[in-house]
């Protein structure tokens, strides 16, 4: 079996308007095109956040929080959810890793 050396890539991109709270995520899936394989993002916490980027369970889509320029650089409404895998054995079964695990969900500001 050959390995594909992921010569280039297809990006999806959904930008979402959270009406209730007036902020917009950008959340970004890629994949190889010539083999279709997803890639999953690395090194980012599980969840939703105005803080800063989080990813979905999978790892397979990131969640950016973004504004409009006009909006300015400050402190945006604060939202949010964090997700950490809990259990004996492994976090991210789509990585490779096994073992019997549950997700929890923690909600933060903003969320009810």
């Amino acid at each position: 079996m050959t390995v594909c050396p992921h010569p280039d890539f297809d990006a999806e991109v959904d930008v979402n308007r959270l009406e209730d709270i007036g902020a917009f995520t950008a959340d970004v899936r890629i994949r190889c095109i010539a083999c279709g394989e997803p890639f999953a993002f690395v090194g980012i916490p599980a969840g939703l956040s105005s803080d800063g980027p989080r990813v979905s369970v999978s790892g397979l889509e990131v969640h950016l929080p973004l504004r409009p320029v006009s909006a300015g650089l400050g402190n945006p409404t604060p939202y949010g959810f964090s997700v950490t895998a809990v259990g004996g054995g492994g976090t991210n079964a789509t990585a490779g890793e096994s073992g019997p695990h549950r997700h929890v969900v923690e909600r933060r500001r903003g969320i009810a």
